[in-house]
Order: C-alpha cells, then structure tokens, then sequence
C-alpha cells in the first residue's frame, strides 16, 4: 500500500511539473474545463431561484371567494368560521364591501367609487390561503373548484396563470441546461483528450521504453491521468469562482426587480451538493479524457 501512494504521489508531481513547463497549454485547458461546467452551472442556479420563487409566492395560490350580493359581513363571518374547519384551508381573510372599496379607490385614484350608486355593489370577499399540502398548482385548482360549488358563493377567483408559465419556464431551462451541460462535457473530452494526446506525442520515445522494459499500461498511464484530473479539478473550482461572481454582480439588480413584485428575496447561491458536483465532475471528465487518449495510444503501440 505504501509503495502504491509512493507511485502515485510521484505520478502527481511529475503531472504538476508538465503542467508548468506549459502554462500556456495548461490555463487554456482549465478555462475551456471552467466555461464548459461554468455555463450549465448557472442555468441550474437559475432553475434553482424560479423554484424558490414560485414555492414562496403565496399569492398566486390565494384563492379568493366572492359572495353572493345577498350576503352580508355578518353572515360572512359565519362562512368564514364554518371554511376555517376544512383540512386543506390554512389561512382565511375577510375582506368587507367598504375595506374593498377603499382599495379600489386607492387603484384607481378616484375619490369615491360608489358615486352615483344607492349601496356599494361590491361583495364581501373572502380570502382563502391553502395548506402547503395544496399548494401545487393542480391541487389549489382544485380547492377553487370545489368552494365554487358553495351555495353562498357567487364566484371564486384564482390566478395561476403566471405561475403555470414560471413552472413551463423552469423546465424549459432545466432541460436546456441538462442538453448544454451534455454538449458541453463532450467539449471538455475532445479539449482535455487533445492536450493529452500532445503531451503523450511529446513523450513518445519516452513511453516507448518504458514499454520496452517492462513498463505497464497503468503505469504508464498514471502521470496523464493525474494531469487530467488534476485540470478538471482546477476547471472546476474556476467554474464555480466565475458563477459565483457573477452571481454577486447580478443579485442586487435581481433582487431589486423581484421586490417590486413580492417584496423582497434573497438569491440562492451553488450550495454545497452543487458545488461538489461541479467540481468532481470537472475531475472525472479530465480523467476521462486522459484515459481514453492514453489508451488509444497504447493500443497503437501494442498493435493486436
């Protein structure tokens, strides 16, 4: 075991050494390993934060019932009192005709918009937040559905469209990141596996007798394995500096455009499942590639 970390441990360092004796080829190789994870790492980020958005939102969820004209606030408390015993209603609001009125002069900027009217046509409202376990969008619909079919109701409003759209819009992107983020390790294979297959050219003669003596494949392999790894990992740790600094550049701007409709959320960074996934995946591409651009030339080497 000892003499196995020892090989490993010298594979490393002589993987370190080539990197250094070419920097130019190195930092382009941790750049294209560190865009490539970097551009499907931010639309996650993005999928990330519509979720939030759309599980922290309450108000696309409200639904609200409108009563019966023939219903006043007194026996809106009692449909309100009998509503808050349903399991799937958190939270119930009562709005009256005047408190409705007021809002609605407040929208429109008039000063009086029962003018002209013998009573305020407005109905009572009453403001029903489900529970978390009916909060999906189908679910809530369906909450909708069954409080319209009250005889004290007159009609049920609720306003899921947005959300319908933000749900179709995170999966769009989703999948769109998944399908780059495919693309995109197929770049990083071909780019890492070249800068492999040149240094492995370069050391041909080298590996050459190696073989001849009695060198094996893993053996042989080892130093460029290590190189590989070792830029991915470094590609890696790039791609998360680059997201996480635009990121920072984005959230102020972000943030001070979903206040104006919500009031206020705070973005969602990588998180450390993510940012550990993009980092071993950097690693295992490099590898990957290293290993499949060794091999070839060996094959080439102990021809069948």
């Amino acid at each position: 075991m000892k003499a196995w970390f020892s090989q490993h441990a010298q594979a490393l360092i002589s993987s370190i050494g080539q990197m250094v004796r070419a920097p130019a080829a190195s930092v382009l190789t941790v750049l294209v390993i560190a865009i490539s994870l970097a551009l499907p790492l931010g639309l996650l980020i993005v999928v990330k934060n519509l979720d939030s958005l759309r599980a922290n939102y309450d108000g696309g969820r409200q639904v609200s019932i409108l009563l019966k004209p023939e219903y006043d606030e007194a026996a809106a408390f009692d449909i309100l009192a009998r509503l808050e015993q349903r399991p799937d209603i958190e939270r119930l609001e009562l709005v009256s005709r005047d408190a409705a009125a007021d809002e609605l002069r407040e929208l429109l900027g008039v000063s009086d918009v029962t003018a002209g009217l013998d009573s305020n046509p407005i109905p009572v409202t009453l403001i029903a937040q489900p529970t978390p376990d009916w909060s999906s969008i189908d679910r809530v619909t369906e909450l909708a559905e069954a409080l319209k079919n009250l005889p004290e109701v007159g009609e049920v409003i609720l306003d899921v469209v947005w959300l319908k759209r933000l749900e179709a819009l995170s999966a769009l992107i989703k999948r769109a990141a998944l399908i780059l983020a495919a693309v995109l390790g197929l770049a990083v294979l071909l780019t890492v596996g070249n800068t492999i297959r040149l240094m492995v050219l370069g050391r041909a003669q080298e590996i050459l007798v190696i073989d001849r003596v009695g060198g094996t494949p893993a053996f042989i392999r080892r130093p460029f394995l290590w190189t590989g790894l070792v830029q991915g990992l470094l590609g890696g740790l790039v791609a998360l500096g680059v997201a996480g600094a635009a990121q920072y550049a984005l959230s102020s701007r972000i943030e001070a455009l979903v206040s104006s409709y919500q009031g206020g959320l705070s973005l969602l960074g990588t998180g450390p499942v993510a940012a550990l996934a993009t980092v071993a995946t950097g690693a295992l591409l490099g590898w990957l590639a290293s290993w499949v651009a060794v091999t070839g030339h060996l094959r080439r080497l102990r021809p069948r």
